[in-house]
């Protein structure tokens, strides 16, 4: 429960007690709720607790005309816990995929230097002719190289660093 009272310092309203990034949203929702142009509304938002810490709060309201005038019956829940297990669970998502993603481009990588193998031990032969050895280079390392830099390219992609 969220109880309003005039001992939570600099607040004179309760839209003081919301999130500076919040506020906006949460009073035009009340506004368009006021003025008729919708009869309730559902937003979550950060509100200051009376121990000074921000609580998300999920809130439902619904505009309610009486001969007493206009009623809005709003209905609040602390969701705190739920939205820091949702960021625990989304941040654990996004290591796990960062690492299915690095498995993925070393295989890739590994799969490219498991071509070039053969022919960089070829090279080393000393009873191999200089125009073997160019030939070599040009076929089982050289030709893989956009495959190596189309990897790279996926891999910066995938984490945001590249826009093409």
């Amino acid at each position: 429960t969220v109880r309003f009272t005039a001992r939570q310092p600099g607040a004179t309203t309760w839209i003081d007690l919301i999130h500076p990034a919040d506020q906006a949203v949460a009073w035009v929702k009340n506004q368009e709720c006021v003025d008729g142009v919708t009869d309730r509304f559902d937003i979550e938002f950060r509100m200051r607790h009376r121990d000074g810490s921000w609580r998300w709060l999920s809130m439902a309201a619904t505009a309610r005309t009486t001969a007493d005038g206009l009623s809005l019956i709003v209905n609040g829940r602390d969701v705190t816990e739920r939205r820091l297990l949702l960021a625990q669970i989304e941040q654990a998502n996004r290591v796990n995929r960062l690492g299915h993603l690095a498995a993925t481009v070393a295989h890739e990588f590994n799969n490219v230097l498991m071509g070039m193998q053969p022919f960089a031990e070829l090279m080393q032969r000393p009873s191999i002719s200089p125009e073997k050895v160019a030939r070599g280079s040009r076929e089982g390392i050289a030709r893989p190289m956009p495959l190596i830099a189309a990897v790279f390219r996926n891999f910066l992609r995938s984490m945001g660093h590249l826009n093409y």
